[in-house]
């Protein structure tokens, strides 16, 4: 798990802040599913202390982001502002923001991955146009010196092949 958004957090730690699934208080919370409000960070066996922590209080309040039973991110709050430790009353009126955050995410995420396929597609036709575009038009150059006569006189069904060959190519141009 690695710290995409911050609001408190020194810059310089933001990069450094990383968990792996499951250690930590953040990383059960990502491995379980579940929310957790710790009141107590010091008392609780999952707590990882890493030097440069600036927690003015020892409550957690995390809630896994979830968007069709699936978590894709977490809502790690600390320090509350007023001083206290987080409570019930903290972690229910939380709750009731995070599942339209978390469709809000995914949305983000998804409309991300759809404007890259799309970029990918894009660019794909065009190099794929272009290489078409060389030989093709080479065909159509000699198939045009064929029917005009340049390499001798044809019979009837040498141009009727030569025709469809010509409005085949075109089509493909």
């Amino acid at each position: 798990l690695y710290v995409r958004v911050a609001v408190g957090m020194p810059e310089a730690v933001i990069p450094q802040a990383k968990v792996k699934l499951g250690e930590g208080i953040a990383g059960w919370v990502a491995a379980s599913g579940k929310p957790l409000l710790v009141k107590d960070v010091k008392k609780d066996k999952r707590f990882v202390y890493r030097n440069g922590s600036a927690y003015k209080d020892d409550s957690f309040l995390v809630l896994p982001l979830r968007v069709q039973g699936k978590v894709i991110g977490l809502i790690n709050v600390t320090n509350k502002g007023d001083g206290t430790g987080f409570n019930e009353l903290d972690q229910s009126i939380l709750e009731g923001a995070v599942d339209s955050l978390a469709i809000a995410i995914d949305q983000s995420i998804r409309y991300q991955e759809a404007s890259k396929i799309a970029k990918a597609k894009v660019d794909f036709i065009t190099v794929a146009s272009h290489e078409l575009r060389t030989p093709l038009t080479v065909i159509k150059e000699t198939v045009a010196l064929v029917r005009d006569g340049i390499f001798g006189p044809l019979n009837e069904m040498q141009n009727r092949y030569l025709d469809r060959t010509k409005n085949h190519v075109d089509r493909l141009v």
